[in-house]
């Protein structure tokens, strides 16, 4: 049975990380070829042995310690050579390197389009030694729902820490695919959870139904809303796409194609795990948006037909 949906909101849950600086030409605009680096091989690891951190431990070479604040925290130790291009780690998310995020947009960049910043999120879980509080955290990951194809701003007159009372402007993004990387690390355990991705559509007169027709609504208002939407299964929304995640990858979700009609005003990313173990690592990390360029319709299309399996559809 499923303990519940394992959640990120749009703003950040656990790691959450948006990019600070400007495009860089750190990476070469080169997709195709980038994307097309073979699968994980790295061999399956058996648990971290209890009681002990010491890196010439009988562990080493299965996990890596680092220090993080007061926690020893252990990630998966898999050589960059096994690991996939493009596709964001747990040693990622500890990473201080902000040009790391601008280099994971290039290299994962459909061909026909332009890097557009978006809103994202970053959720992620290292190895820590058991702990009654660790199972704790474990069980209490809670669900709620991640927003995407939005930028919310928070106007003038609003509260500006974002508070309950801020007031949002909602606004459509030109953001015409996004691109998210789920290391799950299926090579390295013996076993990983389900997952399962799910978009959801809002049509324009359930949105209007919850919030303010000029768009001008507050954080406890979309709160209540998505409420609203989890405690009666969604069946307000249209279940657009859904996709079993199986293999350490990055997916694409073509919002301009499934908007096309301009019947939802807003989309709805439902992430579902089961059973997460303590011992378990995952990252599972989006926020790479991407617009058409100039002229980029059919290299685009081209390059999404090469690359159809990657595509939540």
């Amino acid at each position: 049975m499923r303990r519940g949906l394992l959640t990120a909101v749009l703003l950040g849950v656990m790691l959450t990380f948006s990019a600070c600086s400007e495009n860089k030409d750190v990476v070469s605009d080169e997709s195709s070829e980038l994307l097309a680096k073979p699968d994980v091989t790295q061999a399956s690891a058996k648990e971290l042995e209890s009681g002990s951190a010491d890196s010439d431990s009988a562990s080493a070479g299965k996990f890596k310690k680092i220090q993080f604040g007061d926690l020893e925290l252990y990630l998966p130790d898999i050589a960059e050579a096994d690991k996939k291009r493009g596709v964001k780690y747990v040693d990622d998310a500890y990473s201080l390197d902000m040009d790391l995020y601008e280099i994971h947009k290039k290299i994962n960049k459909p061909d026909g389009m332009k890097i557009k910043n978006a809103d994202g999120f970053g959720i992620g879980m290292p190895y820590r030694e058991y702990s009654e509080e660790l199972q704790k955290q474990v069980e209490e990951f809670n669900c709620t729902v991640t927003e995407v194809f939005s930028d919310p701003e928070t106007i003038e007159d609003g509260n500006r820490d974002g508070g309950n009372d801020a007031i949002l402007l909602h606004e459509i993004s030109a953001i015409d695919v996004l691109a998210i990387s789920f290391a799950i690390y299926e090579d390295f355990f013996d076993s990983v959870p389900d997952i399962k991705l799910s978009i959801y559509g809002i049509p324009h007169e359930v949105w209007n139904k919850y919030l303010s027709a000029d768009d001008r609504y507050s954080r406890d208002q979309n709160t209540k809303m998505l409420e609203a939407f989890r405690s009666n299964g969604y069946s307000e929304c249209d279940l657009i796409a859904d996709r079993e995640i199986k293999t350490t990858d990055v997916y694409y979700m073509d919002y301009a194609g499934f908007n096309k009609d301009n019947r939802y005003k807003q989309f709805l990313m439902v992430l579902e795990m089961e059973d997460i173990p303590c011992e378990y690592s995952f990252y599972i990390s989006e926020g790479m948006g991407y617009v058409m360029d100039e002229g980029g319709e059919s290299a685009y299309a081209a390059w999404k037909e090469a690359n159809k399996a990657k595509f939540i559809e």
